[in-house]
């Protein structure tokens, strides 16, 4: 997607923590944590237990097995306001059930109303999507689901392998995005993260079986083979007035020659872009187009305040002492913030400039392995004359909670101007030996912790509903 900033140059002192509430997807804690960031109070906490007890909560009389969890990977707050003026907290949200029976994982993407006081329950859900239908425009592709009938969420023969089993549906969804809706129904893209694939999803409201309208993968999508892990997908409106597809990988399935990636495996990342063809879709760019970007997350176009055109990511271990060859070094699960710019039409690769980090001090270790970034304007939207542009990072600490670095999961802010002059030598491609990699360093906020396990993505919420705009539920702390 596309944001508009308006830059300045850093304050000299510590960044203050914007005047905003956190909404961030705990993935290793079943839960949406509402986090007001200046005085960590935990204002509100979504338990997706409670959300949904066939899905995770057998401890609230559900029918999910004793073993079942839910992790949220996306969250979209927003305020609604009915014609009385009330105003209700809503979330949009995927999340993935997962138990130890392999064929039990499959995501849920669903819209949710926040009731004024406790929990949300099944019937808090506004609309649903659960299962697909690929017979509709899919019958007999077998590589896209080897099920005969529509909206099966799994193949349930043993004897099938369970990838293949896993493709009639959706698992581990880390992103999705909303390409139109209506009031009886809508149109997602998304990011299939487990069957290495995104799919564009038109859902009537009236069901939780989605029709699926087109596929990228290694059979449907040219030049998709080389990337794997798909963990971030935006909508992005072209120069031509088409929509793109803009896909960030954490790795690469490991082919060493394929387009011209030095070294393939696990974390051996890029992002790709594709814009519709009359066949589906077409490959326009693969960034970086040598070397590659170690485990991206999140990645999306912004306009800065001069007009250029930026592609900013997630450099979740961008300043890792591993960089060539995986996660191997205590020192690792060191991130960055990766900025490329666009010398011209969208459909065209970025140039790469700079990387962003945090200097660690003794009494901050700087940025961890991250897994969001964006901007927002200091102060609330809509003021005349903004502060300032700062970007609001989540970090999940290390790369996972047993990888055992040093830092702690958090949230917080940093500031950097993209249209800096001095950001970055003359834009160049970037290549694996961290030649090219030009480290700046930025301002940074102290990094509120709320008990968090695996903070996935960050959205900030200026303005409350009935539900989280009462009491407080508790303190962060630490």
């Amino acid at each position: 997607m596309l944001f508009l900033l308006f830059a300045c140059k850093p304050d000299p002192q510590a960044l203050p923590l914007p005047e905003a509430i956190a909404v961030v997807p705990d993935t290793g804690n079943d839960r949406v944590a509402y986090v007001k960031l200046t005085d960590d109070a935990l204002v509100y906490s979504l338990d997706l237990r409670a959300l949904a007890p066939d899905d995770c909560g057998a401890q609230f009389g559900g029918t999910a097995p004793p073993d079942a969890t839910c992790l949220p990977f996306q969250a979209d707050p927003e305020t609604v306001t009915d014609p009385d003026g009330t105003i209700h907290d809503e979330i949009t949200l995927a999340y993935d059930r997962e138990a130890s029976d392999p064929y039990y994982e499959r995501t849920a993407i669903e819209r949710v109303r926040l009731p004024a006081s406790g929990q949300p329950s099944p019937d808090s859900v506004r609309w649903r999507l659960d299962t697909l239908d690929f017979q509709t425009n899919f019958a007999g592709d077998d590589d896209a689901c080897i099920n005969a009938n529509p909206c099966e969420d799994h193949a349930e023969d043993s004897t099938a392998l369970l990838a293949l089993a896993l493709r009639c549906g959706l698992a581990h969804v880390h992103d999705y995005d909303i390409l139109a809706e209506d009031d009886a129904s809508l149109d997602l893209l998304i990011a299939d993260s487990v069957n290495e694939r995104a799919l564009t999803v038109h859902l009537d409201k009236s069901t939780t079986c989605g029709v699926v309208t087109s596929v990228l993968d290694d059979v449907h999508a040219p030049g998709w083979s080389i990337g794997r892990t798909p963990n971030d997908i935006d909508a992005v409106p072209l120069d031509d007035g088409s929509i793109g597809a803009l896909v960030t990988f954490r790795s690469s399935n490991g082919d060493t020659t394929a387009g011209g990636l030095a070294d393939g495996g696990d974390g051996n990342g890029m992002v790709m872009l594709y814009t519709p063809s009359a066949d589906g879709w077409s490959h326009a760019w693969t960034f970086p187009s040598t070397g590659f970007l170690n485990s991206p997350h999140d990645t999306s176009i912004f306009t800065s305040a001069s007009g250029g055109r930026f592609l900013v990511g997630a450099h979740s271990d961008g300043n890792g002492e591993s960089l060539q060859a995986g996660w191997k070094l205590p020192t690792d699960s060191r991130g960055s913030v990766s900025v490329s710019e666009f010398g011209g039409d969208l459909a065209v690769a970025p140039d790469y400039r700079f990387d962003v980090v945090v200097d660690a001090t003794d009494a901050d270790p700087g940025l961890g392995f991250i897994r969001s970034a964006h901007p927002y304007v200091v102060g609330t939207p809509g003021d005349a004359d903004p502060a300032g542009v700062d970007w609001v990072i989540t970090d999940s600490g290390c790369m996972s909670p047993a990888a055992g670095c040093q830092h702690l999961p958090g949230v917080r802010s940093i500031q950097f101007d993209l249209d800096d002059p001095t950001n970055g030598a003359a834009p160049g491609d970037f290549v694996t030996d961290r030649a090219d990699q030009t480290d700046v360093s930025a301002l940074t906020s102290p990094s509120v912790n709320c008990s968090f396990a695996v903070p996935y993505t960050v959205d900030l919420l200026w303005t409350t509903g009935d539900a989280v705009g009462g009491a407080v539920a508790g303190t962060c702390g630490g």
